[in-house]
């Protein structure tokens, strides 16, 4: 049976003697949640661009998504984007009215 490709690393990154002093709150995640987002993951994947993107969701839309199965959840913004960007998926800039927000572009898997 092949290798389950995930966020696997991001669970089991060694910790040096730099990392213990600030990484309380990565201690604290759920693993639920790396799932939950190789779900997301599944479900949606990278766009090249915002023409070829289907959906556009801010990273506190995907966190609150993930809550929403994971209520005990420590999930941090660092957490989404650090593991999105391993993916290989892109964020833009989005004009809503007055503001620009960032948003992941993905395209819905079919």
């Amino acid at each position: 049976m092949g290798k389950k490709i995930g966020f696997g690393a991001l669970r089991q990154k060694p910790e040096s003697d730099s990392d213990k002093k600030g990484s309380d709150k990565e201690k604290n995640v759920d693993p639920i949640v790396y799932e939950l987002l190789d779900d997301f993951c599944s479900k949606y994947l990278p766009a090249s661009d915002i023409e070829g993107s289907t959906h556009q969701f801010t990273t506190a839309e995907i966190i609150s998504a993930i809550k929403s199965f994971s209520q005990d959840s420590k999930l941090s913004q660092k957490h989404i984007t650090d593991a999105l960007l391993l993916k290989q998926y892109k964020f833009s800039v989005i004009k809503e009215g007055c503001r620009l927000i960032f948003k992941w572009i993905v395209r819905e898997k079919l």
